[in-house]
C-alpha cells in the first residue's frame, strides 16, 4: 500500500469541521501500534488519504490545500481540524491504565496553516490514595492562555445518567465541580477567585459532540452547545473534555463526557477499591474547560495532574497550583 493511502488504524471515521490541539503521552509510532504503517516524512497532509496521523500533520509546514474538516489523530484520540483562526483541544481524567487515548491540541491560523503540539506523558506514577499538605505548597500549573469572556453556560443530558447513580446527586456533583473551578474553591485558606463563572442552563437532549467506538475517541465539530453527559469512554478514562477557542484566544465552546462506568461514584465507599469520585472528576474536567492543562503526574497532590486519585474526594478542591492557574487566567495580578 502506498503511504499516501494509509488508513487510520483502529479509529473512528469522521467528516467534521474545526480542531486544533495536540498533546501526546508516548512516542507516536508506539502508540499507533504494530499494525500502523509509519508514514514517510516526505508525505504531507494534503496528499494523505483518510484521517491524518499527528506526525504527518506536524511535518506539513506549508499545506497546498485546506485541511479544515479533516480528522487528525494521535494514538486512539482524534480531533477535527477547525476553521481558520480557531483551535481545539482534548483532555482526559484517567487512571494508570488509560494511556492510549492521548490529550492533544491542534490549531488553524488565519492564513489556514494547521499546527499541532504533542507532549510526552511521563512514565505512570501511581496516584496517592490521599492528598497531603503539599497540595498547598505545590504552585505548579499549566495554562494554555485561553479563558472565557462570559459565563460558561452549559446543559446536561440527564437521561444519560447510568443506573447506578442517582440523577439528582449526579447533577449536584457536576454543578459543584464547575463552581469549584470557577470560584477557586480550595483548602489552603485562599480567597475566592473572581472569574466569569459558570451557569447551568438545565436539562437538554443535546449530547456533546464526542464519538467513542471501542477504545477510540474523537472530538467532533466545533459547536456552541456546551453539552455534558455520561457515556462510554475508552478503558481507564473517566472524563473527557473537548474545548475550542477563537483567534483572540478566548474560549468559545466546551463539550464534556463523564464515564458511565460503575467505578464512578457520588460517594466513596468505606471499603473502596478502584472507585473514582464524580465531583472530583467533574472538577478536573471543568478545569480543562476553563483553560487549565495537565501538570506533571509528579504533582500528584493537585487537581490537574492526568491521573485521578482513586477512593478519594480530595480532588474536589484545588491545590495551590490549580488555584494559581485559574487566578492567572481570570484574575491576573
Amino acid at each position: 500500500m502506498d503511504d499516501t493511502s494509509s488508513k487510520r488504524p483502529r479509529h473512528i471515521r469522521r467528516w467534521l469541521d474545526p480542531v486544533l490541539v495536540v498533546l501526546v503521552m508516548w512516542p507516536v509510532v508506539q502508540l499507533m501500534g504494530a499494525t500502523a504503517q509509519s508514514p514517510s516524512p516526505q508525505v504531507d497532509a494534503c496528499r494523505w488519504q483518510g484521517d491524518i496521523p499527528i506526525e504527518v500533520l506536524q511535518a506539513t509546514t506549508d499545506p497546498s490545500c485546506s485541511l479544515v474538516g479533516r480528522v487528525v489523530y494521535a494514538g486512539n484520540a482524534a480531533v477535527t481540524i477547525p476553521p481558520a483562526g480557531m483551535g481545539v483541544g482534548a483532555a482526559a481524567a484517567r487512571d494508570k491504565t488509560g494511556g492510549d487515548a492521548l490529550d492533544f491540541t491542534v490549531s488553524t491560523s488565519l492564513s489556514g496553516v494547521v499546527t499541532a503540539e504533542v507532549e510526552e506523558l511521563e512514565p505512570v506514577v501511581a496516584a496517592r490514595q490521599q492528598r497531603n499538605a503539599d497540595a498547598c505548597k505545590d504552585a505548579q500549573f499549566n495554562s494554555g492562555g485561553h479563558a472565557w469572556a462570559a459565563p460558561l453556560t452549559w446543559t446536561f443530558d440527564a437521561s444519560s445518567t447510568p443506573r447506578h447513580l442517582n440523577k439528582s446527586r449526579a447533577l449536584r456533583d457536576l454543578v459543584a465541580g464547575a463552581k469549584n473551578i470557577a470560584g477557586g474553591r480550595n483548602d489552603c485558606g485562599l480567597a475566592r477567585v473572581s472569574t466569569v463563572g459558570s451557569s447551568y442552563a438545565g436539562v437538554s437532549s443535546t449530547r456533546p459532540d464526542i464519538d467513542v467506538i471501542g477504545n477510540n475517541i474523537t472530538c467532533g465539530d466545533y459547536n456552541t452547545s456546551n453539552a455534558v453527559d455520561f457515556g462510554a469512554l475508552p478503558r481507564g478514562i473517566y472524563g473527557w473534555t473537548c474545548f475550542w477557542w477563537d483567534s483572540t484566544g478566548q474560549m468559545v465552546a466546551a463539550d464534556m463526557r463523564v464515564s458511565n462506568s460503575p467505578a464512578v461514584v457520588t460517594k466513596v465507599p468505606h471499603r473502596c477499591r478502584s472507585r473514582f469520585d464524580l465531583q472530583a472528576i467533574a472538577t478536573h474536567e471543568w478545569g480543562h474547560a476553563f483553560g487549565l492543562g495537565h501538570v506533571s503526574a509528579a504533582n500528584r497532590n493537585l487537581t490537574m495532574p492526568p491521573l485521578l486519585i482513586s477512593c478519594s474526594s480530595d480532588q474536589r478542591t484545588l491545590g495551590l497550583g490549580d488555584y494559581k492557574g485559574i487566578e492567572a487566567l481570570y484574575a491576573p495580578q
